[in-house]
């Protein structure tokens, strides 16, 4: 068995699978509503998750040096989505678990010898390695979007003492130890 031919026949029926249980990780009205929708203008987020992971598919199973900064870009557009949403890591990252299951449930009866258990294992090596990039790029949006909301909440209270303190006639350079002690 050629195991790229082998995927790039089943590629349709792979990829429904693989899409499926990304949006099946959904509560079940949005999942519903993921799997009805691929219109991008009607339902971006089901049509821009079911675009990335057919892109991701494709990359992973004709997979090159070449490709990682495609992979790479194609990662980090879905997960955003999934940040912002606020999905768990483990969550998240378990859609390549279910790649491999899917594969591997629909290629058990195809694996005829050693040679193509071999490349079963290289490109379920693949798939682990991009899920460990997957993680990495998920932190680092996580920490962004933690950074956007501590700086927002440092300008809405910056702002809000500003007015505190114009309201008192509180001087911005107002040293709370200067004063006491003149006071006393």
């Amino acid at each position: 068995m050629d195991l790229n031919l082998s995927l790039n026949n089943s590629k349709g029926l792979l990829l429904s699978e693989w899409i499926n249980s990304v949006f099946d990780s959904y509560p079940v009205e949005s999942g519903k509503f993921l799997k009805n929708g691929k219109n991008r203008f009607s339902n971006p987020v089901g049509y821009n998750i079911a675009k990335d992971l057919e892109t991701l598919f494709d990359f992973i199973i004709n997979y090159s040096d070449s490709n990682k900064p495609k992979i790479r870009e194609s990662l980090n557009n879905f997960l955003k989505i999934r940040v912002v949403q606020d999905f768990d890591p483990s969550v998240t990252i378990n859609f390549f678990l279910n790649l491999k299951k899917i594969i591997y449930s629909n290629l058990n009866g195809h694996l005829n010898n050693t040679n193509d258990l071999d490349n079963l294992m290289d490109l379920f090596n693949t798939i682990d390695s991009i899920a460990l990039e997957a993680v990495d790029i998920f932190v680092s949006l996580k920490a962004k979007i933690y950074e956007i909301k501590a700086n927002e909440m440092k300008n809405r209270f910056g702002k809000m003492a500003d007015r505190i303190m114009k309201k008192y006639g509180i001087d911005e350079n107002f040293d709370n130890d200067t004063n006491l002690s003149e006071g006393s």
